[in-house]
């Protein structure tokens, strides 16, 4: 009798191993799929992250292109995420299309940044640029929102001056330059939502 609950046990629980890991491939496919149908990747960078990144506004969470009104997102997101232990990383947020989707030619905003982050806690990490809540621009139309994980080679000096000047240099932030010169790999993990205007109907006129 032993043997046979043993043997039930073993099998429950690869069952539920499998389970986990056809969930996982398929969130992996999902979040692949929603940066590219966006126009993320190619335009912004060049490889999805695999991984969905969870991410709260008070209670409004945050599902890969989630219409979001902008006045929901005046505080810190809460992020969600199974990190390494004892690994460093990389949150960003900013706004893509800027000044409007059509004419991206100051592409990117960077809204935030926080470096050196440990078990997705921003409060306790290093803050390189101080969160700017979403704020379309009226009549330009859907803005996309996009959040970023990096997982760090090692940890990364805060008082390096061109990190230092994010601060205020936010507009025309290269995601992909960013990445290259910490050495950080591909994103990790990602999520991303849209907010408009609320003024800006379907047939406003957009920049």
């Amino acid at each position: 009798m032993k043997l046979l609950i043993a043997c039930i046990a073993v099998v429950t629980l690869a069952a539920e191993v499998e389970l986990q890991k056809s969930y996982r491939q398929r969130r992996k496919n999902s979040v692949v799929k929603a940066f590219s149908d966006a126009d993320i990747v190619p335009e912004v960078i060049a490889t999805a992250p695999e991984q969905f990144l969870g991410a709260w506004y008070g209670e409004n969470e945050i599902n890969l292109g989630t219409d979001m009104f902008a006045g929901d997102g005046i505080e810190l997101p809460t992020l969600e995420y199974d990190v390494e232990p004892g690994c460093f990383y990389t949150f960003m947020i900013f706004d893509k299309d800027v000044p409007c989707a059509k004419n991206p030619s100051w592409r990117s905003y960077l809204m935030g940044m926080w470096v050196n982050v440990v078990d997705m806690d921003l409060e306790s990490s290093c803050e390189i640029a101080t969160y700017v809540a979403p704020s379309p621009i009226p009549g330009t139309g859907p803005h996309t929102y996009i959040m970023l994980l990096y997982k760090q080679a090692e940890e990364i000096d805060a008082t390096d001056e061109n990190l230092t000047c994010l601060q205020n240099d936010r507009l025309m932030f290269c995601v992909e330059d960013f990445a290259a010169n910490y050495s950080l790999c591909d994103p990790v993990a990602g999520n991303f939502y849209t907010s408009v205007f609320p003024m800006d109907g379907p047939n406003s006129k957009v920049a």
